[in-house]
């Protein structure tokens, strides 16, 4: 008579088997969520989630940096050529005078300093208010910018977000205790998103800003 305990010994594998429950007992009880987790956490998903958190930051000061000297190299050169086009050789005034020939000439050589000053200095009053408006334009949308990035942030700093962040990856107890009682041999959902850089919901936002 077929006898299924032939192929499958209970009694020489219950002590593999009781000493295996008792192994993972203890790492959910006690190792994985007192010694293990904490250790992985201390070593590995903290230290990464601040080294991504810092990058991001730094990534978008190099952007906001690029973006405001390249503000600043357009509004120079539209400065400059403003200038230089209702600026120069006494300016509209000057183009008027010349109209009259050596008469006006001789003016313009004569007060062509004064007629410059006249001029430019209108016109400096005038482009300074434009490239000031637009200047103001250009802080409020940045203004805008970082509002929104900052709109779904739950942490203002890269310790808060990422004690949040670690923790949340390693929060499924079980799963937890499958990866250290098998020596990271299983490793669960949490644990892939956390190694994967996830961002978890519950944490809001990278405080890049």
């Amino acid at each position: 008579m077929f006898d299924w305990r032939d192929f499958f010994p209970v009694d020489a594998l219950a002590p593999l088997i009781g000493g295996l429950l008792l192994w993972f007992g203890v790492n959910y009880l006690v190792l994985a969520p007192n010694v293990i987790g904490p250790r992985l956490a201390e070593k590995y998903y903290t230290p990464a989630c601040l080294a991504s958190v810092e990058a991001g930051r730094t990534a978008l000061a190099e952007k906001f940096a690029a973006a405001d000297a390249a503000w600043l190299e357009r509004a120079d050169k539209t400065r400059r050529e403003l200038q230089q086009q209702y600026s120069g050789g006494g300016g509209i005034l000057g183009g008027i005078l010349g109209m009259y020939g050596a008469e006006g000439q001789r003016f313009i050589q004569k007060h062509g300093d004064t007629l410059s000053q006249w001029s430019s200095g209108p016109v400096n009053q005038a482009i300074n208010q434009g490239l000031g408006q637009a200047r103001a334009e250009y802080d409020a949308a940045r203004r805008t910018e970082i509002a929104e990035l900052r709109r779904n942030q739950r942490y203002t700093d890269a310790a808060g977000f990422c004690g949040c962040n670690v923790a949340a990856g390693m929060s499924d107890k079980l799963d937890l205790a499958l990866f250290t009682s098998t020596v990271r041999l299983y490793k669960p959902a949490g644990i892939a998103d956390l190694e994967a850089g996830r961002v978890f919901d519950q944490c809001g936002t990278v405080p890049v800003v």
